[in-house]
């Protein structure tokens, strides 16, 4: 398949419907950050009712594998990188940009959530899970790992994909025929130091923040992305079907291992990542197998719906904004006193629907324009763009 040789766009993506526009319409996969957005919602809105209004638990199936949407992002995003980057390994020239664009695409938006959540906590400090301190601030704001989650929780992938993309900005600087090595002695690093975590005390059931970022086995996620990225960009399309069978009944069996056995939810170890960063791959690697080989069945075709697309466009607004209107209307419900299990049906339907409508309207007035804007300055002036160009 042809891909437009647009290095501007290619190198620079403002999000990844743009990328995936730009290189081969792969909007099933966009449709599967849809997915993974809502994943994470559903999930925090059943924990929500259930930690603070004794909710009767109709999301509740979404407590043993929604917090894998994660997951799925994180593979996403190693997909993503090397299908509209690998043509510009090994030109050094390319790193700053790279990176300037990654910077502008993540912080702007994660800021004014994150001022919203600050602003909520002064307003009603009992709704703050622990005590703000300067340390914790400027973390947050500057997504730098920390002693717990920053101030707007889902920060904490944030994190992890900044130091994804610092450290894929090292292919910019190796020999194109090297990248799969390095990624692949990146992979092995990353066991190695997990290994010696666990070694020292630490485990599957080791809290996030006391796992070091660098030994943190969850970015071996963003790299089996990257391997699905190369056999994409090599025109490797097979057992598309199989692979996404496969993928969604390691997803349901993970669901049922969290039930049964475990909490993976609240594990950041090797475990989580070979169930559902596992599931992930295989369902991604499926989904562009199927769309790319134009072996196109009713999923596909749903996948790959206008509207589902839409939403996937605003999957990161989506994403930083739900808790902030998940609260809203929880602390709502606890003042309505209603205890009708319809009642709570509609009220939650009433949330989801809102989270969405809210993302969507934020994707449209503020995060596009945003984009727009800093790619426009940064073609205007930029000697390097031109450069690229």
């Amino acid at each position: 398949m042809h891909v437009k040789p647009d290095a501007v766009h290619l190198l620079l993506p403002q999000r990844s419907s743009d990328m995936i526009e730009k290189t081969a319409k792969l909007n099933s996969i966009q449709a599967a950050r849809a997915f993974a957005a809502l994943l994470v919602v559903l999930h925090h809105l059943s924990l929500s009712f259930e930690q603070r209004v004794a909710g009767i638990g109709f999301l509740k199936i979404f407590d043993h594998f929604g917090f894998a949407g994660v997951d799925l992002f994180f593979v996403i995003s190693g997909l993503v990188m090397v299908v509209t980057c690998q043509r510009y390994f090994g030109r050094a020239a390319h790193a700053s940009a790279f990176l300037w664009r990654r910077i502008t695409r993540i912080y702007p938006l994660y800021w004014i959530f994150t001022l919203l959540q600050l602003v909520a906590i002064l307003l009603v400090p009992a709704a703050a899970d622990r005590l703000l301190t300067a340390e914790n601030i400027v973390s947050s704001f500057l997504l730098l790992p920390q002693a717990g989650y920053p101030i707007l929780a889902p920060g904490w992938t944030l994190v992890y994909e900044m130091f994804f993309y610092l450290v894929f900005s090292l292919l910019f600087f190796i020999p194109r025929r090297f990248s799969v090595h390095f990624l692949t002695g990146w992979g092995l690093l990353t066991t190695a130091l997990y290994a010696s975590q666990s070694t020292a005390g630490m485990s599957d059931t080791t809290d996030l923040v006391k796992l070091p970022i660098y030994a943190s086995p969850m970015p071996l996620e963003f790299l089996a992305g990257c391997l699905i990225g190369f056999l994409y960009n090599r025109q490797i399309n097979c057992f598309g079907k199989l692979s996404i069978c496969v993928g969604t009944a390691l997803f349901v069996a993970g669901g049922w291992v969290v039930e049964t056995y475990t909490d993976l939810s609240t594990e950041f170890g090797l475990t989580r990542v070979l169930v559902f960063g596992g599931a992930s791959s295989l369902v991604l690697y499926g989904l562009i197998a199927s769309e790319k080989s134009r072996r196109v069945n009713k999923l596909i075709q749903w996948m790959t719906s206008r509207k589902l697309v839409a939403l996937g466009d605003a999957s990161y607004s989506l994403y930083l904004s739900h808790l902030l209107v998940i609260n809203a209307f929880v602390t709502m419900w606890s003042h309505l006193h209603a205890t009708n299990w319809y009642v709570q049906a509609i009220y939650e339907a009433i949330v989801l629907a809102t989270c969405i409508g809210f993302a969507i309207i934020t994707f449209r007035l503020v995060e596009r324009p945003i984009l727009a804007r800093s790619q426009t300055s940064i073609a205007a002036g930029s000697g390097l763009m031109r450069a690229i160009t």
